[in-house]
């Protein structure tokens, strides 16, 4: 099925909200609990199959989502290891 733009939006907009709740709007990098709050895909959200997956997202705060986890994706990815543990992170990779 293919999606308008706009559609997309509608999803990702309603898939936002339901990260940041299931995660208590608190940062899973840092812990951080105040301040704005952003619903990060573990696997390129351009990929449509776990776009809207809540296995691929987690919830971070501004500073590590764009600081951390987009600037240093080698220390992202160890750290999304450890987090989330390897058969999280393989079971993702398979759906590629």
């Amino acid at each position: 099925m293919k999606l308008t733009p706009k559609e997309k939006r509608k999803r990702d907009r309603v898939f936002s909200k339901l990260i940041l709740a299931r995660d208590n709007r608190i940062c899973r990098w840092c812990g951080k609990k105040d301040g704005k709050k952003d619903c990060s895909h573990i696997i390129n959200r351009e990929f449509l199959p776990l776009r809207w997956s809540p296995e691929n997202a987690i919830t971070l705060c501004f500073r590590c989502h764009k600081c951390l986890w987009h600037k240093n994706p080698l220390l992202a990815s160890k750290w999304i290891r450890s987090e989330l543990g390897d058969a999280h992170c393989d079971k993702l990779l398979d759906q590629c």
